[in-house]
């Protein structure tokens, strides 16, 4: 094992040399993993956004300094979504423990992240584990438990959930939306309506999405209706339920809104949104 010299790496990570930055990363030792990912996280919060996202795919196969810098943006008191974000999305499905504690210990966005990527684990463990969740005390625990266990299709999780969909408080309420839309019922469609145009982005985003997931060909019109939206957020949302939906209607409807589209910002996230599609849908 090479031995690790916490200087030079703190030195090479805090260069204004691009360059020196990515070779460090890049030849970080997995044996040394959790020296390095305590001294990169430190040299993380001070780079600028751009390299911040970039970093992430130099790390895609550094599983053990992926865990270990994920470790320590949880130790963190504020919230690290953007770099938790990017390093669960470029790394296997085997940090269900991380996961777990993420859900009870960090904040809203990070929550909800860490529940997304629950919903791909059909293990007894973490099903019993987001189980107990949902009597915490923290009702945002309890509502991210209910949305990574949506997939399972359990009356009491949907209930949860339903109950929610009126809570005063906007971030519970758009994850209620949210939740109700994952179990992909379609006579919900009525009850999920009214949230596209709630007074709260947050959940004027989650109300889209939601519905995108209630069928395809019930629903696509409406979700297709976001992108003429004068909020910029709610047109992103609009364009991610047309891409969860798939299909060479959805695929039509952002060609389309490419043609009328004039913020120069805004056309560039359709470009992005049609790269998302498969060759077949096109």
């Amino acid at each position: 094992m090479k031995e690790f010299d916490v200087k030079l790496v703190e030195e090479a990570l805090n260069s204004d040399d691009i360059a020196v930055r990515k070779q460090c990363i890049e030849e970080c030792d997995e044996a040394n993993a959790k020296e390095f990912a305590a001294v990169y996280f430190e040299a993380w919060k001070k780079w600028d956004l751009r390299f911040q996202l970039r970093t992430s795919a130099l790390l895609r196969n550094k599983r053990e300094c992926r865990r270990n810098i994920l470790i320590e943006a949880m130790k963190d008191g504020d919230d690290k979504y953007w770099l938790c974000s990017h390093l669960l999305q470029s790394s296997p499905n085997d940090y269900e423990d991380l996961l777990l504690t993420m859900i009870v210990n960090s904040k809203y966005d990070t929550k909800l992240l860490a529940a997304d990527h629950l919903q791909e684990y059909d293990s007894p463990l973490v099903r019993d584990s987001l189980r107990q969740n949902l009597t915490h005390e923290d009702p945002f625990v309890v509502l991210a438990s209910a949305i990574a266990l949506a997939k399972t299709g359990d009356d009491d999780v949907y209930n949860i959930l339903k109950n929610n969909l009126q809570n005063d408080d906007f971030w519970l309420r758009s994850w209620a939306v949210q939740g109700v839309g994952e179990f992909g019922k379609i006579e919900d469609l009525e009850v999920l309506l009214p949230f596209l145009k709630d007074e709260d982005d947050d959940v004027k985003d989650n109300a889209y999405y939601a519905v995108s997931m209630l069928g395809k060909d019930d629903v696509i019109d409406i979700v297709a209706a976001g992108l003429a939206d004068a909020n910029h957020r709610v047109k992103s949302a609009a364009m991610w339920g047309l891409v969860g939906m798939g299909g060479k209607k959805a695929y039509g409807i952002l060609k389309a809104a490419l043609n009328t589209e004039t913020d120069k910002e805004i056309r560039q996230e359709i470009i992005d949104r049609i790269s998302d599609f498969r060759v077949e849908e096109m």
